[in-house]
């Protein structure tokens, strides 16, 4: 008789000890693995943030090497869409090609939604000479401002046979 009580005894010291496990310790465990993922999924997040930081770090040097040329697309395309602006440099480049302003006027185009820049149009009215002409062409082609030649007209002056007559439409661009 001893030896069943022995055995019902061991086995309801298994029995609550199978309750511990179950109701104490397989909630930790469950807990536990469930912590486990998570940090394993947080050191994927982290492997990852680091592998963008150091791609990163190198478009900020690379950007860096390139500032030059961001300076210079700036100018060439200014956030200043302010046609008086664009009527000085308009200005100066016929008084250093030679060629005189008689007369100039200008309207920003209506910008479209799916275009960034705001088109700015000028008609530019120069009395000059040929040569002038050809180096108003060329400075425009240099210059630092982004300018296009949409139309142009030549008429000689009946009065002065060695004076044109010569009638631009530029096209320039800015960044609202």
């Amino acid at each position: 008789m001893e030896k069943i009580v022995r055995i019902i005894i061991s086995l309801v010291v298994l029995g609550i000890a199978l309750a511990g496990i179950i109701f104490l310790v397989w909630p930790s465990y469950q807990e536990f693995a469930s912590l486990r993922t998570q940090l394993r999924a947080a050191r994927e997040r982290l492997e990852q943030g680091e592998e963008a930081l150091v791609k990163l770090k190198a478009v900020e040097v690379e950007a860096q090497e390139h500032e030059e040329d961001f300076a210079k697309i700036a100018q060439a395309v200014p956030k200043d869409v302010a046609l008086p602006a664009l009527y000085d440099h308009v200005q100066q480049l016929g008084a250093a090609s030679g060629l005189q302003l008689q007369s100039v006027e200008g309207e920003e185009q209506q910008k479209k939604p799916e275009q960034e820049l705001a088109t700015l149009v000028i008609r530019a009215k120069f009395a000059g000479s040929y040569e002038g002409f050809k180096q108003f062409l060329n400075a425009a082609q240099r210059s630092t401002r982004f300018l296009n030649v949409r139309s142009l007209n030549i008429a000689s002056s009946a009065s002065d046979s060695g004076v044109l007559t010569l009638t631009f439409e530029l096209v320039a661009y800015a960044r609202p």
